[in-house]
């Protein structure tokens, strides 16, 4: 008895962070948009841009491949653009409303998501506890608001890894959860860029070893073939592609400083007190939950999912060690938000693999 009533007042308090913690990233989206209604740089002259070109362009559209912007990254997938501007024709307008709605939804859709997975498999305080740190984490309040496309594929990988999870949970083995995994794979790459490398890890990792390979398959399909196209037929080479050539690569391979600042700034942000993301909140409790710290039925399913992250945060790494430009600079302005997309499944593995309190 003792212990049920320990476990009952530990769910009301954590429940109770919870809700404020929520709170405080819903007011914070809200006073954030009402001072910047049209997002971030990259939410105006990428994401939204794209958009501007879709809703206004008509047959014209395919001008955003014009050389002279180039500086907004016309190679991109236009999943996210094509939902602005879908939202656009809805309302017969282009109000700042609808891109703003769009980043709310997904911010608060890897919340739900998150929690909702994490309590199927684990329970309710576990589920709280991963929302807590998520809801705790300055990335993910700054740049819901930035209406950039990080939180939405951040949505589709955890997505991914969630029907996962929910597949190996039920008795049935439902292929329909593995169609589901591949589906989320594939909008995650219809999304940006680097959701070609998350797919790939994930496939090597845990499909072609787990002899899911078909119904994964069909899921990705249709987003893969589509953005395939887009990407062969229509849009232009990637700049940091376009760069790869033997020699840069050779220079940029054989400059040990390059690594060193790379893994410093990967410190800095992940490690270092009062870095934007709290890896060592997860270190302190994974200590203080004592030896029995690992759930040994649930961690040995996830632990292809980890190398899937792990593959998937080096393929990012090394995008850094070859970037044609200043390594700085690039550090700077895109690291936390690569970040920002594995860290959601970062807690959804870690508070599964992890024992309750």
């Amino acid at each position: 008895m003792s212990r049920d009533r320990n476990a009952g007042w530990i769910g009301r308090v954590v429940f109770l962070f919870f809700a404020l913690l929520l709170a405080n990233v819903i007011l914070a989206f809200v006073l954030l948009t009402n001072n910047n209604p049209h997002g971030n740089w990259d939410a105006w002259a990428i994401w939204n841009m794209h958009a501007r070109f879709l809703y206004r362009g008509g047959s014209h559209w395919t001008a955003l491949f014009s050389p002279e912007l180039a500086y907004s990254h016309p190679d991109y997938p236009l999943l996210l653009p094509g939902l602005v501007a879908g939202g656009w024709f809805f309302l017969g307008s282009e109000h700042w409303l609808v891109p703003a709605a769009i980043a709310f939804f997904f911010e608060i859709a890897v919340v739900g998501l998150l929690v909702s997975a994490v309590g199927f498999v684990r329970g309710t305080v576990q589920a709280l506890l991963a929302g807590c740190v998520l809801l705790a984490t300055s990335a993910f309040i700054l740049q819901g608001p930035m209406q950039y496309a990080d939180i939405p594929l951040a949505f589709f990988y955890l997505a991914a890894l969630a029907a996962l999870i929910l597949h190996d949970s039920r008795e049935d083995n439902s292929v329909f959860l593995l169609a589901l995994s591949g589906l989320a794979a594939g909008l995650g790459l219809s999304t940006k860029n680097e959701g070609w490398a998350f797919a790939a890890a994930l496939f090597f990792t845990r499909i072609l070893f787990r002899k899911e390979t078909i119904p994964w398959l069909i899921g990705l399909l249709f987003p893969a073939l589509i953005t395939l196209y887009f990407k062969v037929r229509l849009a232009p080479s990637n700049d940091l592609l376009s760069a790869a050539t033997p020699a840069h690569l050779w220079q940029c391979a054989m400059d040990i400083s390059r690594y060193r600042q790379i893994v410093a700034t990967l410190f800095q942000d992940t490690i270092y007190p009062g870095a934007v993301f709290s890896a060592p909140v997860l270190i302190i409790y994974f200590l203080l939950v004592g030896k029995n710290s690992l759930d040994r039925k649930n961690s040995g399913a996830v632990t292809p999912l980890w190398g899937a992250l792990g593959l998937t945060l080096t393929a990012y790494l090394i995008s850094f060690l070859f970037t044609p430009y200043p390594l700085a600079w690039h550090l700077s302005t895109s690291l936390d938000r690569l970040l920002m997309q594995l860290w959601p499944s970062v807690l959804l593995l870690y508070f599964i693999t992890v024992e309750r309190p």
